[in-house]
């Protein structure tokens, strides 16, 4: 190949002598960015691309670099390194009309009145750091105390996440049974004693005989043949009720040959028709009425409730009220007789006053027993305080 001088070069491509001696010698010097220029590189590839001058500063600094960031955009644009740019999309989860429409019969309501009355549910997406793998959360909550009732964590938000969840939620579903068997009730409750706190905000705790006790509503139970303890330690509104029903105990001795008021304190369960939610009503009465060749037996569950209480706890109302006419009877003794069960509305002062009258007005009324139903058996789970009498009531 051949030579030509290197002045008829310079000046062929109008290059100053000084201009081209000083390129030379730039290209025999050793790069003094090299380890700056080998660690963006590498950064940029760890990160997929994803990373611009600003980032790859800050995790330089984090590697011992010190540098500019306006040098590390530089060294970026001599490399040709870029950070992909990515374009923010709008979400729209809409694909046109796919499926069946559910209606909405939610309609913003979301609290619910009684548990697993409505449950929701939902996908969170979770990135892991320093990995491509996401995993999906599907949690279902309950609408009447937020509790989480269930979730999946999976690795793909497909089909069987989804019925994974709901499996684990509802697998199993539960209904109150309809049928109600009789138990002897002196087996269960002889010899226990009741069960209370000693918390003393407005009766809770208190005798019914304590002197703080208003004297409105204050009785030595000792004393009354138609209360099965010899002490009340229930709530205030249990207090009132109490007093309440004391007027009326002379009134129903003339209809029924038995009576007696009890606090159920723990021995009796009942469960909802709808959903088999367990409750128990803080109060039992029973009656009985003497028939020619046979007797005829009430009974009847009653729930004093605070204001506060009484429409969240509203489905335990309706479920008392449904006995009457939903439950049937089981009969299990020889001298089973026909037995009524019913349940009154909240007991409550404020709210409650005129469905308490008209409860109490309706046991005078001896043509509007129900149908027969017995009571189903229960589990007795009492501790200490206050002895059951060893009497039958009056």
């Amino acid at each position: 190949m051949p030579e030509f001088p290197l002045d008829i070069l310079l000046k062929i491509i109008k290059l100053a002598r000084s201009t081209y001696y000083y390129h030379l010698k730039q290209l025999k010097q050793e790069d003094k960015n090299h380890d700056i220029k080998t660690e963006i590189q590498t950064i940029y590839t760890e990160h997929k691309g994803n990373y611009g001058y600003r980032r790859i500063t800050l995790e330089l600094r984090n590697r011992g670099f010190i540098v500019n960031h306006k040098k590390v955009q530089c060294l970026m644009k001599i490399l040709g390194l870029s950070a992909r740019i990515r374009r923010k999309r709008k979400y729209s989860s809409y694909r046109g009309e796919v499926g069946k429409k559910a209606e909405n019969i939610i309609q913003h309501q979301f609290k619910a009145e009684k548990p697993m009355g409505k449950c929701y549910t939902d996908i969170t997406e979770f990135s892991i750091p320093t990995s491509n793998q996401k995993l999906y959360l599907s949690p279902i909550s309950d609408g009447y105390n937020s509790e989480i009732i269930a979730y999946i964590l999976s690795s793909s938000p497909n089909l069987k996440q989804v019925k994974d969840v709901l499996e684990q939620a509802f697998g199993e579903e539960y209904e109150g049974t309809k049928e109600f068997r009789a138990f002897n009730g002196y087996d269960v409750f002889r010899n226990k004693t009741v069960n209370y706190t000693d918390i003393k905000d407005g009766g809770l705790g208190m005798s019914q005989n304590d002197t703080t006790v208003p004297a409105a509503i204050r009785i030595d139970l000792k004393d009354e043949d138609w209360f099965t303890f010899t002490d009340n330690f229930g709530t205030s509104e249990e207090k009132v009720f109490v007093a309440y029903f004391r007027d009326y105990v002379d009134d129903l001795k003339k209809i029924y040959s038995k009576g007696y008021l009890m606090r159920n304190e723990r021995q009796m369960h009942i469960y909802s028709f709808d959903g088999g939610e367990r409750f128990e009503p803080d109060n039992v009465f029973f009656l009985q009425k003497d028939n020619i060749g046979c007797f005829e037996q009430l009974q009847v569950f009653i729930e004093p409730k605070g204001t506060y209480l009484v429409e969240s706890d509203k489905w335990k109302e309706d479920f008392l009220l449904q006995l009457k006419d939903n439950a049937f009877p089981v009969k299990t003794f020889v001298d089973d007789n026909n037995y009524h069960i019913w349940g009154f509305h909240f007991v409550n002062r404020d709210v409650r006053g005129t469905e308490l009258k008209t409860d109490i007005e309706a046991l005078k009324d001896i043509d509007t027993l129900g149908k027969i139903i017995k009571y189903p058996e229960s589990q007795v789970t009492l501790s200490k305080v206050c002895n059951l009498r060893n009497r039958e009531g009056w």
